[in-house]
């Protein structure tokens, strides 16, 4: 797969995040439960990820080989979780724009420090000025997005 095609995958991924935060937040309001939308949420995933793997349309991969993960990569599951609360949390408190912009922001800086120490195995991008003034208007662009 060209990298422009998996570059527009990740476009697509982040128009539907707002949209998930949104049914998110509808779950939990039909709920009243914040952790059941939560599950829904994951248990959907999880149904589509087992099906991608059982008809092979993706890599099936060595499952038997997960004992070899480090033990951070279970993290991932809590982490998830973390973020689809706080977000369903948020949204009828603010707005999606608003939501989405601040996770953008949390992402933009601790991905900055990520790259810069090579932390979880990611390859090493030391900071610089161009970077570090991109993460600003990031979080300036986050501010701008509060006015109404």
């Amino acid at each position: 797969m060209s990298n422009i095609v998996i570059l527009c995958c990740v476009l697509a991924a982040g128009l539907l995040q707002p949209f998930q935060v949104a049914m998110n937040t509808k779950l939990d309001k039909v709920s009243t439960s914040p952790p059941v939308a939560a599950f829904i949420t994951f248990a959907g995933g999880a149904i589509v990820a087992l099906l991608l793997w059982l008809s092979g349309a993706m890599s099936r991969g060595d499952p038997l080989k997960l004992s070899q993960a480090p033990w951070w990569t279970w993290l991932t599951g809590p982490i998830g979780v973390t973020i689809i609360l706080s977000a369903l949390i948020a949204l009828p408190r603010s707005s999606a724009a608003v939501v989405i912009c601040l996770m953008v922001s949390g992402q933009a800086l601790s991905s900055l420090a990520m790259d810069h120490y090579g932390w979880l195995d990611v390859k090493k991008i030391p900071i610089n000025g161009w970077r570090i003034a991109g993460v600003i208007l990031i979080i300036g662009g986050t501010l701008m997005m509060q006015k109404k």
